[in-house]
């Protein structure tokens, strides 16, 4: 046999005969390797989820972000005006109350929804947080899947549910667990944009979603913006219109939650 007989038998050429490299993981094995990393990590959170809040920052945040909701709950979202109060139990004072707004409103807001729907417990609190650890598992295995590496995708889910930060901070309720994904998502459309060259109307939608529910949620997002945006425009090969299009974008999708953070404030 020759030497294009001998490779094709190997199933390891294109129609050019150039040996193609395997995959040395399969679709199927790959997805399982993810679901057991998936289940080891879900696994050891569960008996920290009805812990209750009391000792330390995981004990405060709890029963702060908590009490913020609660309230909500309890009072309405027109005598709380859809704040975060924490200072009172009983009935509303009749002086204005004092709000946190340390943090933007969306995860009392988001939390105080979860709490209607399933109870106000710690249980549920730290296990809205945990659904949104297993969404950033998901968009790291998605995101490390576009690499060159075989396994890049198990590696990123791997190594982010073996970090000490994410079994510390997982379960804890806080806004900036549940703004994670939408960060990593934002990174994803960054880099499709990167890869097509292109920024069709779908694409700039979800990138605005993308940075307005981040910073709904949490101040994180806006460490990002800067870096992609200097880093978009820097690139030499992109175009002149996708640059100030994508920096546009990018602009404008981050006022949007300080714009909102302000006037809810106001």
């Amino acid at each position: 046999m020759n030497a294009s007989t001998d490779s094709w038998a190997e199933g390891r050429t294109d129609s050019k005969h150039a040996p193609v490299a395997p995959r040395s993981v399969g679709r199927g094995r790959e997805l399982l390797c993810l679901a057991a990393v998936v289940g080891v990590f879900t696994v050891s959170l569960l008996p920290l989820l009805g812990r209750p809040f009391l000792l330390g920052h995981d004990g405060f945040n709890g029963a702060a972000r908590s009490m913020g909701a609660a309230n909500i709950l309890r009072f309405g979202l027109v005598a709380t005006r859809g704040g975060a109060t924490r200072e009172y139990w009983e009935e509303l004072p009749r002086d204005e109350p004092k709000y946190y707004t340390s943090h933007p409103y969306g995860h009392p807001l988001l939390l105080a929804a979860t709490y209607a729907l399933f109870g106000a417990k710690e249980r549920v609190g730290r296990s809205l947080s945990l659904a949104f650890c297993l969404a950033l598992l998901w968009l790291l295995f998605v995101f490390g899947r576009q690499s060159q590496a075989s396994i890049g995708g198990l590696a990123a889910a791997a190594t982010a549910a073996s970090l000490p930060m994410m079994h510390e901070y997982g379960p804890m309720v806080i806004g900036q667990i549940p703004s994670l994904p939408f960060v990593v998502t934002l990174y994803l459309l960054y880099f499709r944009i990167l890869r097509t060259g292109t920024l069709n109307v779908g694409i700039a939608a979800a990138t605005v979603l993308s940075i307005l529910a981040a910073g709904l949620l949490d101040w994180h997002v806006f460490f990002h913006l800067p870096v992609l945006g200097i880093h978009f425009a820097s690139r030499a090969e992109v175009q002149g219109r996708l640059r100030t299009r994508v920096c546009f974008t990018l602009a404008l999708a981050a006022s949007l939650p300080i714009v909102l953070f302000l006037a809810h404030t106001y």
